[in-house]
């Protein structure tokens, strides 16, 4: 490996960290200034001067305040599911099901606790809706394979992705405005139910016409 090879590697290594560090830090920027506003009053700029960190890197990395914010989500769901795995390290008996993915999602927007739930309840205005149903739609793909499903087979997941991210995503705006009196777990294999069985499938003697 020459000199010159090494100093580039070194480099490239540098600047990943750099970026890291500087998409962390608009992150953690962004979820400070939503705990007393709401996402429609919070601009670029003072995401950038609560960050130190100047517009032009901003702007350099997210093309906007929603794609950070998907990006605040995709963070705290890729830390939540880390979490998730390392409690199934060592129990080969045991796999990471759909489920237990359920109920680690519902626990981010449906816990007393959660920041997001905060979050969602204090956007009456839902200008975080967007990034949230891009963020879920783009999670589809993956809860349908583990699930394992046909469906996938009978109809294209652009489709599916689309359907089950709207619905998910204001069942989560309800969570957190409303007090469903259920624990995480209900609420977990409640959508676990409206996800995988045919629980809208009518009777289609319901639509026949009467003699």
């Amino acid at each position: 490996m020459t000199k010159m090879y090494e100093l580039k590697q070194h480099r490239t290594k540098k600047e990943d960290i750099r970026i890291i560090r500087t998409k962390r830090d608009l992150a953690d920027s962004l979820l400070q200034l939503l705990e007393t506003k709401s996402f429609d009053k919070i601009s670029v700029k003072e995401i950038c001067e609560n960050a130190l960190i100047s517009k032009l890197t901003f702007y350099n990395n997210f093309k906007n305040k929603e794609e950070l914010m998907t990006f605040v989500f995709e963070r705290t769901t890729k830390s939540a599911f880390d979490n998730l795995k390392k409690n199934y390290l060592g129990d080969v008996n045991k796999s990471i099901s759909y489920i237990d993915i359920l109920i680690s999602l519902v626990t981010l927007f449906y816990d007393e606790k959660s920041l997001f739930r905060k979050i969602l309840k204090n956007d009456k205005e839902k200008s975080i809706y967007t990034s949230l149903y891009y963020f879920i739609k783009d999670m589809i793909p993956t809860l349908v394979a583990e699930e394992k499903s046909n469906v996938a087979n009978e109809i294209p997941m652009e489709i599916i992705s689309s359907y089950y991210a709207g619905a998910l995503s204001g069942l989560f705006y309800s969570m957190a405005m409303e007090e469903f009196g259920v624990s995480i777990e209900t609420m977990a294999r409640y959508i676990y139910t409206l996800t995988t069985s045919k629980v809208f499938s009518m009777p289609s003697v319901i639509f026949d016409k009467k003699d």
